[in-house]
């Protein structure tokens, strides 16, 4: 059930996109995603992001925020009502920048405290985010259970632009997380 709303969810966001003049999608995907797909799909990313002209030092920061999203969606999602993580991917580009947008299920408790991480993390200024993203690379390194988030951290740090959010409630007391980063051409 929840993974047919979600399916609906991602087709609308879709569609929307798909329609729009401004804007073409690049890549998507609603379902599972496992390790090897990620990577895939971050390389498919470079390949179509090059044919558009697109820098190594752009490629390698777009690269890195794909990674660290899904990632991010892979190890923290709530699975559903079959016991699958599933979640979507949308990336689109317009003229004057690339927008990513993912989304995962939350729980209703779990989604407050990703809520104040994020209103944490929008807030904070570029040394606040550099000295947390290494914080939590020490902890993980040294195998100590710390701040998870590293993706949304990552992701702020590449594209200098606030992870916005938006949710959807689902069946069986569920929310889908709808993250969105917009990196500047």
């Amino acid at each position: 059930m929840v993974h047919n709303e979600i399916r609906e969810i991602f087709q609308n966001q879709h569609d929307k996109i798909a329609s729009s003049k401004e804007s073409k999608i690049l890549i998507s995907h609603c379902g599972t995603f496992s390790t090897e797909f990620i990577r895939e799909l971050a390389e498919s990313l470079v390949k179509i992001t090059t044919s558009y002209g697109v820098k190594s030092a752009q490629n390698k920061r777009l690269f890195s925020i794909l990674l660290e999203g899904l990632k991010n969606l892979k190890l923290y999602a709530e699975p559903d009502d079959k016991n699958n993580k599933v979640g979507f991917l949308i990336v689109s580009k317009n003229a004057d920048s690339f927008v990513f947008h993912i989304s995962n299920i939350v729980s209703i408790q779990n989604y407050k405290q990703v809520e104040k991480y994020l209103h944490q993390i929008n807030s904070f200024t570029e040394k606040e985010l550099e000295e947390t993203y290494f914080e939590i690379l020490k902890n993980e390194l040294l195998g100590l259970e710390g701040k998870k988030g590293r993706g949304f951290i990552n992701a702020r740090l590449k594209s200098n632009n606030k992870v916005e959010h938006t949710v959807n409630e689902l069946s069986a007391d569920l929310l889908l997380l709808n993250c969105f980063l917009v990196v500047n051409n």
